[in-house]
């Protein structure tokens, strides 16, 4: 509770601790495994002169130089042998009974007791004379007076030596990763002082300003990430002054329409906060992005509707729009689109050229929002067509599909905002339709919903009245099929 105070809606501390986060936790596996494997090579160090040692007593009582038969070593082999600084170490030669026929009685024989004369030692962790030993185990042949005799070696050493090292390396692997985790806690925390502060100057521009004052917002040095959010600022001042009333009623509906979703993630944010399992939190990351991406959808959705609003735009910048042309490249950019959702895309035209007067940008935004239609609603394998007719006295774009269809009584329905046909279960926002009709109104173009000759599906038309003057011209021809 008290980390939930602290961090609170923070952004530079939940950047800090979204950074701190794997990095501790990558630091501790780091840590775990450098001192696994420092172990590992500790462990087989010493036990390698252990066995040695072992190795190295079978051979001296095995000696012709033995003529007496001892299985003692004097006392300077043993000081040679048998010195460890730090530790104390202990030998026993034991027979196949279990008795000690030579060196300390202190060391009995370490079970489970192996003899597979393999000319391997094999390690045991015992006690020794009350105190914690590693014990090598040496079975093994020796000859004594000439006859063979098989036995145990052993030899024993405490672990006074192994656990300082142990702890040495154990220091010596945190101390510095403690330390690479303070710095990089500080230089994360001043960096996104840093990085943060355009929003500081952004927050401290846009509340000295005057309520009347729209101008843009104009800043120096500014981050790219800083200057999307500031240009869409001085986007959004720009349309404040051309149309004030217009934007009013827009942002009423889009406020309405933004609360569930941004309620949805900040539900989804808060459960991150309070999950501790990393899988959770990755499926809940996960869930997160896919709510940002349709978020991002409906908001980019309500910039073009607010640019095609009749009432906000005053005057068309009117150009000759080759509508065959026009049509034609935005049904090859929608090919990808139909194509991951199995859709057969095809473009029809009955004229080498269809000319009109209109602006070009809104067009194909206008086509491009038919077209995310009917791929996204008509459903897996469905057929999409793409139709450019000409008349005497109008130009006719029609975008017809034989999915599931609209149901009559929707026909007019379907063009308001946030409309949703009932059942349907395709994501969308509902503003792609309220677009198209907005902008085929400023074009001063007429909407039809029908249902296709073949009685499945549903056609779109869209007929424009305006059309250019191309009598004195001779254009291109612009033909082909998708």
């Amino acid at each position: 509770m008290l980390r939930h105070k602290w961090i609170g809606q923070s952004l530079r501390k939940k950047i800090l601790l979204w950074l701190l986060l794997p990095m501790l936790a990558l630091i501790t596996i780091d840590s775990s495994i450098l001192f696994r494997v420092g172990m590992h090579f500790q462990r087989t160090e010493f036990d390698h002169e252990l066995s040695d040692t072992a190795y190295d007593i079978s051979q001296l009582v095995s000696s012709p130089a033995n003529t007496q038969g001892s299985l003692e070593l004097n006392d300077d082999l043993r000081e040679a042998m048998l010195t460890a600084q730090d530790d104390k170490m202990y030998y026993s030669i034991i027979n196949l009974k279990g008795e000690i026929i030579g060196g300390d009685h202190v060391l009995k024989l370490a079970l489970p007791a192996k003899t597979e004369d393999d000319k391997s030692p094999y390690f045991v962790n015992m006690p020794v004379a009350n105190e914690p030993a590693r014990v090598a185990v040496f079975f093994t042949t020796i000859i004594v007076h000439g006859k063979p005799q098989q036995v145990f070696i052993q030899v024993a050493e405490t672990l006074n030596k192994r656990n300082q090292l142990s702890n040495n390396i154990l220091i010596a692997i945190v101390v510095p990763q403690l330390f690479l985790l303070l710095t990089a806690t500080l230089l994360i925390w001043f960096g996104t002082a840093r990085g943060l502060l355009p929003l500081s100057e952004l927050q401290h521009a846009l509340s000295q300003r005057m309520p009347r004052d729209l101008s843009p917002v104009q800043l120096s040095s500014v981050p790219t990430e800083v200057q999307v959010l500031l240009d869409s600022v001085n986007f959004l001042l720009l349309k404040l002054s051309n149309v004030l009333e217009s934007q009013n009623r827009f942002v009423a509906d889009a406020a309405h329409q933004l609360r569930t979703p941004l309620a949805g993630m900040q539900a989804q944010i808060e459960l991150i906060q309070n999950e501790t399992d990393p899988a959770e939190i990755k499926q809940g990351l996960t869930r997160v992005t896919n709510s940002v991406h349709q978020l991002s959808h409906l908001v980019s959705q309500l910039l073009m509707l607010a640019r095609s609003q009749p009432e906000v735009v005053r005057e068309l910048d009117l150009v000759e729009v080759d509508l065959k042309h026009l049509a034609q490249e935005v049904t090859i950019d929608s090919v990808p689109s139909a194509y991951q959702q199995n859709i057969d895309l095809g473009f029809e035209s009955d004229v080498d050229e269809a000319w009109i007067d209109g602006e070009p940008k809104r067009l194909r935004e206008m086509l491009h929002n038919l077209l995310d239609n009917a791929i996204r609603y008509s459903g897996a394998g469905s057929k999409v067509t793409v139709k450019v007719m000409a008349g005497a006295d109008r130009v006719t774009l029609s975008v017809e599909d034989n999915g599931p269809g609209i149901p009559v009584t929707e026909y007019e329905r379907v063009f308001e905002r946030f409309y949703r046909i009932i059942g349907t279960k395709q994501e969308g926002s509902g503003l792609g339709l309220a677009i198209v009709m907005e902008i085929a109104q400023i074009h001063k173009a007429e909407i039809k919903v029908e249902v296709p000759e073949h009685g499945k599906g549903t056609r779109i038309n869209v007929v424009f009245h305006e059309l250019a003057d191309t009598s004195a011209l001779a254009h291109p021809l612009h033909d082909g099929l998708v």
